[in-house]
């Protein structure tokens, strides 16, 4: 580290005020080239061009800094707490609850729709929200819950998720009645059975048969 004439040594420059943005840039881009796994701090730091103390600083961990990517107004670990607080009983209860939370929250769900939209249109941040899924969701107390083999307990979270974001999507950005209309409460209410059915229930589907008949009637 350089000193000064007058002998005292210099510490790195404070960062420029746009340093923040330049580091979720940064890790955003890797994020999506390689996966919230294979992308370290130290590697986010020098495609930013700052030190990796700064990311800590900013953003407390690389988890921190993976929600900053995603500009999300809840902590996904938080979600994961609320969700795994309880039986496995009352698990689909606890996930549509937490999700109309989420989604119908005076200070989340403005924000999670802004996160939506963009998805929608944005292949790298769908390519994030995918990894988040697969980071939190995947590995939560969920899949402990639903307890079956692995590729079992993904299709069935998998199938949960779709049955969520697909009434989100179709209450909140395509607007149709009479699913926009619907309480929060009459939603839980329509929304329970499949959610259960996608955890508990019987997912055996038939093989099926090609017909080699032939003939006409």
């Amino acid at each position: 580290m350089a000193t000064t004439t007058s002998g005292k040594r210099q510490g790195r420059r404070p960062g420029r005020p746009d340093t923040r943005e330049g580091i979720v840039d940064s890790a955003r881009k890797l994020f999506a080239e390689k996966g919230f796994a294979r992308s370290s701090v130290r590697a986010i730091a020098h495609d930013a061009g700052v030190d990796p103390a700064l990311i800590t600083h900013y953003f407390g961990s690389k988890e921190g800094l993976f929600q900053a990517t995603l500009d999300l107004p809840i902590r996904p670990e938080e979600i994961v707490e609320r969700i795994g607080d309880g039986s496995a009983e009352d698990l689909p209860q606890r996930v549509i609850e937490t999700f109309l939370g989420v989604w119908e929250g005076e200070d989340t769900g403005p924000a999670m729709l802004a996160v939506l939209r963009r998805g929608l249109t944005d292949p790298a941040q769908v390519d994030l929200l995918r990894q988040i899924m697969t980071q939190h969701v995947m590995a939560s107390p969920i899949a402990t819950f639903v307890g079956r083999d692995s590729e079992d307990t993904r299709l069935r979270i998998s199938l949960a998720m779709t049955q969520l974001l697909g009434v989100v999507i179709a209450r909140k950005v395509l607007g149709f009645a009479p699913i926009a209309e619907l309480s929060r409460d009459q939603l839980a209410a329509f929304l329970l059975p499949a959610v259960t059915h996608a955890f508990y229930g019987d997912l055996d589907v038939p093989a099926t048969t090609p017909d080699n008949s032939g003939g006409t009637a």
